[in-house]
């Protein structure tokens, strides 16, 4: 049901947009950044103040995107990891994580 949603909430205006991204999915969402026309559904989603994601991105598979105050993803873009639960690849990588930091933020080490 919440793939079904995502999809549709694609399409909302991006008041009621980020509403449910906050309240369903759990993301930290500065009040002013801004997802333009994208699926974006890491498993943890934080912008900062200013960050932006424009229109017609993907970014699935991810543990973890976190943008720095005032970070651009512009447009057209596939971002993809490979989910930590399916462990029939990176064998050799216990500790990998698959993270996009974008704009100064350090990555995270456990």
């Amino acid at each position: 049901m919440k793939k079904l949603l995502s999809f549709f909430v694609l399409f909302f205006p991006w008041k009621l947009k980020r509403f449910l991204l906050i309240n369903i999915w759990k993301y930290e969402i500065h009040p002013k950044a801004k997802i333009g026309l994208s699926y974006i559904y890491p498993e943890h989603l934080i912008m900062e103040e200013g960050a932006y994601i424009g229109h017609l991105n993907v970014a699935i598979h991810l543990e973890l995107i976190h943008m720095g105050k005032n970070c651009t993803i512009s447009q057209k873009n596939w971002i993809t990891g490979f989910p930590m639960a399916d462990k029939s690849n990176f064998q050799d990588f216990p500790n990998r994580k698959p993270y996009l930091p974008v704009g100064g933020i350090k990555p995270v080490h456990t």
